[in-house]
């Protein structure tokens, strides 16, 4: 698993036939946006993280990208992504997702003013949000749990 376009980019599809004709929107979105969507369509409140994107629904184009973002958890290193329109941070590389769509050129060297642009997005990220661990990496067992995984095999007893 990655954070690369191939990992990343997944349909979102919303099917509402007496609201919404069938399009496509191109404008990159984000899990976090259901929520809000789904409050706003429903006239309700949320105080999550996303925005509302009726806009997009109803065929209108938004004017200005928001940043996405992507973490993947692997082997306990937590591995970072954001997206701002067609450029896209990940771990220290930038790439422009309109000239090199397969993510294979890092412009960070030579686009450093949009590189420093997303870092800076990603650290105001991190700061306001920082991550925690998943309950699974972090696990906790009880002495009865743990007798039977020692008698199974699966840890050793020090």
């Amino acid at each position: 698993l990655n954070l690369f376009e191939t990992s990343t980019h997944i349909p979102m599809i919303w099917r509402w036939p007496d609201q919404w004709s069938p399009h496509r929107v191109k404008t990159p979105v984000s899990i976090l946006d259901i929520p809000s969507t789904i409050a706003a369509i429903t006239d309700s409140t949320h105080n999550g993280h996303g925005r509302a994107l009726l806009g997009e629904l109803r065929g209108q184009t938004t004017a200005t990208p928001v940043p996405i973002f992507s973490e993947l958890i692997a082997e306990r290193l937590p591995n970072r992504a954001v997206r701002l329109g067609a450029l896209k941070w990940i771990d220290s590389a930038l790439y422009d997702l309109n000239t090199d769509p397969q993510e294979q050129v890092d412009l960070a060297s030579t686009r450093s003013h949009e590189a420093t642009q997303l870092a800076e997005i990603m650290k105001t990220q991190l700061i306001e949000h920082p991550p925690t661990p998943p309950q699974w990496l972090t696990p906790t067992h009880t002495k009865a749990t743990l007798q039977q995984l020692e008698a199974m095999g699966y840890i050793e007893h020090d």
